[in-house]
């Protein structure tokens, strides 16, 4: 009962009064918010007809509308859910900025174009999957939303695609869009992409490198605007254009190498860089610029501009000697004559192998001579009394100090030693048995030349 009182005083529903429609379309909403669906006959939603209603909640824009003009729903900061009907054909320009509260996005196949900037700031979306229908993606559509980790593109897309949620044209050429939100400190762009797009990394503060590959010719504007971590990066020396404010509000920027392939620069390219140092080729239009726009300016050698570009001598060297090592060792020849296939890691670790087996053995013999001269220390010469004169052999006789009992009795001292022991606790000397003489071996109780038992049970 109490359930159904609380959903009749929450339901608002829509009126036509809510609507200023003029021939088929809304261009003024007079309501107050809640759930609003956009009612049956509007075919487009005019510029700004919803822009700054923040009391809006969850939006359905159903089959019948064709067009989202420009603001209409900008700065909506209530809206959590949009759903938007395949019937449309174009999001207008800034259609659903500052929709800060914005977190479901449903964009139905048969949408044909987002264009600039439609979900700029939509800080609270985590991720949004471009349907196969949708053709063109202005610039800077999803950029800055803080907390968008991953932007999907439908596989059957023609224009389209996306790698790991980072946005693509469908043949890699250009990266679209980096999601703001993705807290990776490192990127290596890939190796197809000859454009960084506008607003592509547009406020990712996590950045803090860059990689650029051989290849990129342009950096449209805003590219790396607001990139707070970013710290240094450099400019293959197949760029021809940095375009206006790429790199603007990069605080942590403090070295940017910018090669004398680039022959334009844009307005305001690193504006509000403050500890930024740009690093060229003397009396290079890099030089110049930094000059015009109050910045700090290193210049660097022949030499130094081609090791920044991994373009030395000695670097392409290594790699024609690595090249080469490779080839060897891969070689079918190389397989024949008996060498390893595959990297020298496979002998590098052989040879440890050895090397450490060796050292193992000579720390075994060091320990044992040592054992070995540590017992000798102990030992009295046979001139102290070790064998009796006449000694032994020759015979098996029963000496007088045959031990009884649990003890062995030490010809030289007299002392009772453990019937385990071989050499007497007391004096050291050798305990050897007194019927043939033999020296007792450790962790044996009888003699293992004449087979006497170390300690007689008896009298022999």
């Amino acid at each position: 009962m109490l359930f159904s009182v609380l959903l009749f005083f929450s339901y608002r529903p829509v009126f036509a009064d809510d609507f200023d429609i003029q021939n088929g379309v809304i261009v003024k909403y007079n309501g107050t918010g809640g759930d609003v669906v956009i009612p049956d006959g509007v075919t487009a939603i005019g510029d700004t007809a919803f822009l700054g209603h923040t009391e809006l909640r969850v939006l359905t824009i159903p089959n019948g509308v064709t067009r989202i003009g420009q603001s209409a729903f900008e700065d909506c900061s209530g809206l959590t859910s949009v759903t938007i009907a395949g019937s449309v054909d174009t999001i207008g320009a800034i259609a659903f900025q500052n929709c800060t509260s914005l977190n479901s996005l449903q964009i139905t196949d048969g949408v044909k174009q987002i264009d600039s900037n439609a979900f700029q700031h939509c800080n609270s979306l985590t991720e949004v999957t471009i349907p196969a229908s949708v053709t063109n993606i202005d610039y800077g559509a999803f950029c800055s939303c803080i907390r968008m980790t991953a932007i999907h593109a439908d596989a059957a897309n023609p224009a389209y695609c996306d790698e790991n949620g980072i946005l693509f044209s469908k043949d890699r050429s250009v990266i679209v869009q980096y999601p703001a939100g993705i807290n990776a400190v490192s990127y290596a762009v890939g190796s197809q992409v000859k454009t960084i797009g506008r607003d592509a990394f547009y406020d990712n503060v996590y950045l803090k490198n860059i990689t650029l590959p051989e290849g990129v010719t342009d950096i449209q504007p805003y590219a790396f605007k607001g990139c707070l971590s970013l710290s240094e990066l450099t400019v293959p020396d197949s760029v021809t254009a940095i375009e206006m404010n790429a790199f603007q509000d990069c605080a942590g920027l403090t070295q940017l190498i910018i090669p004398e392939s680039v022959t334009t620069m844009g307005e305001n390219v690193f504006q509000n860089c403050t500890n930024l140092t740009v690093c060229g080729i003397e009396n290079s239009l890099a030089q110049k610029y930094a000059a015009a726009n109050n910045a700090g300016f290193r210049a660097m050698t022949a030499d130094e501009m081609k090791t920044a570009l991994g373009k030395s001598d000695s670097t392409n060297e290594e790699a024609a000697d690595s090249a080469a090592v490779s080839a060897a060792e891969n070689s079918p020849e190389s397989s024949v004559s008996g060498s390893f296939p595959g990297s020298g890691q496979t002998v590098m670790w052989i040879l440890i192998g050895i090397a450490a087996a060796a050292a193992l053995g000579m720390l075994l013999l060091i320990l044992y001579f040592h054992r070995r001269n540590e017992r000798n220390a102990h030992r009295p010469s046979d001139a102290g009394g070790t064998v009796p004169a006449g000694g032994y052999a020759g015979g098996v006789q029963k000496p007088n100090n045959v031990p009884f009992g649990n003890g062995i009795v030490c010809p030289n001292c007299g002392v009772s030693c453990p019937p385990d022991a071989f050499f007497c606790d007391a004096c050291g000397e050798a305990l050897r048995c007194p019927y043939c003489g033999a020296p007792y071996q450790p962790q044996v109780r009888f003699c293992t030349q004449c087979g006497q038992p170390k300690v007689p049970s008896k009298e022999v």
